[in-house]
């Protein structure tokens, strides 16, 4: 064999070395920018899913918003009442006279079932409201 060909042979070997490993390195890059384009597939579909989700929440809050602004009507309506019975309550103790023990314990006794009714009113609306801003705290970025 002559040197020319001794030559070629071992550049001939050496660039088939390097094909190979331009080859295996195109492979792993090709997984490489497999795995990133399923990742970020998978962000996209997170992404949607957190959106569906953020969508559920508005609904959420705006029908909490819309329970508790019906929850303040009631406990107006409840005060109203409270005001109502103070009235009644006044008339009947002057009919009855303001000695009759009796007239007054079932004014009492109406004015505390009414003040229970409307403390439990507070209360829910209360609780509502601390949810409510939870959920919005929440929905902030």
């Amino acid at each position: 064999m002559t040197t020319y060909e001794e030559v070629s042979r071992i550049i001939l070997t050496q660039a088939e070395k390097q094909i190979l490993h331009l080859k295996n390195q195109i492979e792993e890059d090709a997984k490489t920018f497999s795995k990133m384009a399923e990742n970020e597939l998978a962000l996209e579909k997170q992404i949607i899913s957190l959106n569906s989700q953020i969508e559920q929440l508005d609904e959420l809050l705006e029908d909490s918003n819309e329970k508790l602004s019906s929850t303040e009507d009631k406990i107006s309506k409840v005060r109203d009442a409270i005001t109502d019975l103070k009235l009644v309550s006044v008339a009947a103790l002057k009919q009855v006279g303001t000695n009759s023990s009796k007239a007054q314990f079932a004014v009492t006794l109406c004015e505390l079932a009414i003040k229970t009714k409307l403390t439990n009113e507070v209360q829910f609306l209360e609780e509502a409201k601390l949810q409510i801003e939870e959920l919005r705290k929440r929905l902030k970025p």
